[in-house]
């Protein structure tokens, strides 16, 4: 329908750890986007990469982090 979206992530989204070898996990992306879906795609799709930056600190990343949002208009 118009105004739906669609996310598309690799699993290195959530499946990043931090330095206490936490998973951000899918509940996380799940609340991440329930409170941000109202954003512009671009703001959306950043702020996701940056809030899984944040979570993973100091803690290198051994998988791709990869998103990819469509919404129809």
């Amino acid at each position: 329908n118009q105004g739906d979206s669609l996310l598309l992530y690799t699993d290195g989204i959530n499946e990043a750890f931090n330095s206490a070898q936490e998973e951000y996990g899918e509940s996380r992306l799940h609340n991440y986007a329930q409170s941000n879906y109202q954003q512009s795609i671009k703001s959306f799709v950043s702020g996701l990469i940056e809030d899984v930056e944040h979570f993973a600190i100091g803690t290198e990343q051994s998988d791709d982090i990869t998103v990819l949002t469509i919404k129809y208009m």
